[in-house]
């Protein structure tokens, strides 16, 4: 890998598959470059019609935007084919010697002005890619001193390309581009502008930064960025890492910082000064800050994406900063502390095709996978009915007065978006999630684990009513215990369900009725906290570890299916991949933000004390105006959604 520049396209330590640096150009290019050489950097001689070569080889391709088929030949090692037709085709599976420019033709390195044919966009170093129609018109620009070529031809002429076109390496960074750009490229204005100059040094005034901005306004003219769920071969390559900012510094995020830490920990935000130094330790380059928002202003040119772990009432003001400015995000769970929030978070991520994961870790786990599979294979029949329930208990949470915060503490901006209220003892740091202002009690710390399960296997989305009961309601703290009654609709061919959960040591009385019941290793399962499902043929309890059919002798020669789901490279590890290579993450915030709505809608129940009718689509309770006004709160002025 050495001399590979970080926006280059570099090769994979094993032969076969590219890995590609820069996401950009990953998802543009192609969601798996597979091209057979085995280190060093890919010298992307062509992308034309159904075919990409590379230094050594060339790669068939179905389409250029849908992604690449893996298809390789071995060719000779010269970077640019000259046997070219004007219908698009190449005459053999290996990439031909290329043709060399006739004596009288214009020599770009010396004249430095656009070729007056539609021909070659020269660039040296790490090419992003943009296209205007697919298999039409590709641009690219470098920041590093690996050549590449790209040859075009124009949507705005239909021309093809003619393998007579100048194709010297240039000496200096440089950007040529034919001299009729199609119309709708001009909606990415001022890369494209800057490209029909000609200009001579782009690096120096046009950042990969500023590009990656202004490409992501522009995806509607691009090829289209496909997800592929396949990994490329992984590389070591240091070029290869992502610059990440941590809001947050020890606790949750601190392990959340620790679950990202193969990659570059550039800057950390956290207003208690002392957990700021404390999780700052491991990562002695990285910047600190106390407050996020002065961070993400300050770092938006220099970072690929954010890790939140506040606590709850401050995690979509910081998560929906991070994504407007385009930075892909990782968020602790509960994704959000409202309703609403959950649902502009999830609009933010579609809106700007941002990868994202909230931080529910068990849903990596394999016994989460193989309770799925149990449910949607139909072992135990149609599901009509699910208990979920976790033994947390958060409450009793009281305002104190007279106390100053402690110097390490910068209580102004801890309180974030949160009432304005005096330093109170007994807030900061753990206990906050007891009060109303920043957490929901133990429905809210664990709803999105439990009940990520049901939702998971059940293929839950919104409820359509929701009830609730539990002790008289405080106005200051959660309550020493709750449950929640939901009703969801019908699913295609799934019947409705009604889920119930239970925390604090409540639990479903049928779990009284259970006669020890053992697990898949024939161990007693664990019933402190957990799931259980109840199907037309049977039952399945299970907790984050354990699992079993019930009843048991009915059950005790069953076969569980094949896995179908495959096991997780890791809860950290699938948002890193997914935002280098394009794989799924299996909690991205249209699934986890779902989730986290359904859980709020619990807690909008019982504080409102009236069982609600929801209107999903409009965000809306429609029989209960005293609930509606639980479906959000009202920011403190400077703090923004």
């Amino acid at each position: 890998m050495a001399g590979c520049a970080p926006d280059w396209l570099c090769v994979g330590r094993r032969p076969g598959c590219a890995w590609v640096s820069d996401p950009v150009v990953r998802r543009a290019l192609a969601p798996r470059l597979c091209e057979g050489l085995r280190s060093g950097c890919a010298w992307v001689a062509v992308v034309r019609g159904s075919r990409l070569c590379v230094g050594r080889g060339c790669a068939k391709v179905s389409d250029l935007a849908p992604g690449l088929t893996e298809g390789l030949t071995r060719g000779n090692p010269t970077p640019i084919p000259g046997d070219l037709r004007s219908n698009g085709t190449t005459r053999s599976e290996t990439c031909a010697e290329p043709e060399r420019p006739a004596p009288n033709q214009r020599d770009l390195r010396r004249t430095r002005k656009t070729s007056p044919e539609p021909c070659v966009i020269h660039t040296t170093g790490g090419g992003h890619l943009l296209q205007s129609d697919p298999g039409k018109f590709i641009v690219a620009v470098s920041w590093s001193r690996c050549p590449v070529w790209w040859i075009a031809s124009t949507a705005a002429t239909g021309r093809n390309i003619k393998p007579q076109c100048p194709t010297h390496m240039l000496p200096q960074p440089a950007a040529y581009v034919i001299p009729s750009l199609p119309p709708n490229l001009s909606r990415i204005s001022p890369f494209a502008t800057n490209l029909s100059q000609g200009t001579a040094s782009m690096a120096s005034r046009f950042s990969r930064r500023r590009f990656l901005k202004t490409t992501a306004a522009a995806s509607a003219v691009g090829a289209g960025f496909y997800v592929n769920p396949i990994p490329a071969a992984e590389s070591n390559s240091p070029n290869e890492k992502l610059n990440i900012a941590a809001v947050g510094a020890t606790g949750r995020a601190g392990a959340n910082i620790a679950g990202v830490s193969t990659q570059n920990i550039v800057a950390i935000a956290d207003p208690d000064r002392d957990l700021l130094e404390k999780g700052s330790v491991r990562y002695p380059t990285a910047r600190k800050y106390r407050d996020y928002r002065v961070m993400l202003e300050k770092e938006a040119d220099k970072i690929d994406a954010v890790v939140i772990g506040t606590p709850d009432h401050s995690h979509a003001p910081a998560t929906a900063m991070a994504m407007r400015l385009g930075k892909h995000a990782y968020c602790e769970k509960p994704l959000t502390h409202t309703v609403k929030e959950a649902r502009v978070l999830i609009e933010l991520a579609k809106e700007n095709k941002l990868v994202t994961q909230m931080g529910t870790q068990i849903h990596a786990g394999d016994n989460y996978r193989r309770v799925v599979e149990l449910v949607q294979s139909g072992a135990i029949g149609p599901i009509e009915e699910a208990h979920v329930w976790a033994n947390a208990v958060y409450t009793g949470a009281k305002y104190t007065t007279g106390t100053k915060a402690p110097d390490n503490l910068d209580w102004d901006l801890w309180l974030g978006p949160a009432t304005e209220r005096p330093y109170s003892d007994g807030v900061h740091p753990f206990q906050w999630r007891k009060f109303w202002d920043y957490g929901t009690g133990s429905l809210g710390d664990f709803g999105c684990h439990y009940m990520d399960l049901t939702h998971w296997a059940l293929k839950l989305r919104a409820p359509t009513r929701v009830a609730a009961s539990g002790p008289p309601v405080d106005p200051v703290s959660t309550p020493a215990w709750c449950v929640v009654n939901y009703e969801y609709p019908q699913r295609g061919d799934l019947p409705p369900v009604k889920l119930t959960w239970y925390d604090s040591g409540k639990r479903p009385e049928i779990l009284g009725t259970l006669e020890e019941p053992k697990d898949q290793n024939g161990k007693p399962m664990s019933l402190g906290s957990g799931q259980l499902f109840i199907g037309r043929d049977g039952m399945i309890l299970s907790n984050y570890g354990q699992r079993c059919l019930l009843p048991g002798d009915k059950f005790a020669d069953f076969q569980p299916p094949e896995p179908t789901i495959p096991n997780s490279i890791g809860h950290h590890a699938e948002w890193l991949n997914a935002i280098k290579n394009g794989g799924p993450t299996t909690c991205n915030f249209d699934y986890s933000g779902t989730l986290t709505e359904a859980v709020m809608l619990g807690t909008v129940a019982y504080r409102s004390g009236e069982a609600i009718e929801w209107d999903a689509a409009n965000l809306k309770v429609t029989n209960s105006p005293a609930a509606q006004q639980y479906i959000h709160k009202e920011y403190r002025k400077g703090w923004t959604l």
